[in-house]
């Protein structure tokens, strides 16, 4: 499980694995508190997205 911070406030934790060439996020669970909006799913997103980058990871997969 990964901390997500927004700023300098926990949001939330998230799930993810590597699985072949993808990032595979399992589940997001917002922190008490935090809002779960389009901006912090693209936020998350942007950054799961730059770690695919740095792990030689083609994509990110999100949960159906």
């Amino acid at each position: 499980m990964l901390p997500v911070l927004r700023g300098e406030r926990f949001a939330g934790r998230i799930e993810a694995v590597r699985r072949g060439k993808a990032l595979e996020v399992r589940a997001f669970w917002p922190e008490a508190g935090a809002r779960d909006t389009p901006a912090l799913r693209r936020g998350i997103e942007e950054v799961a997205r730059r770690l695919c980058a740095m792990n030689g990871l083609e994509r990110v997969a999100w949960p159906e």
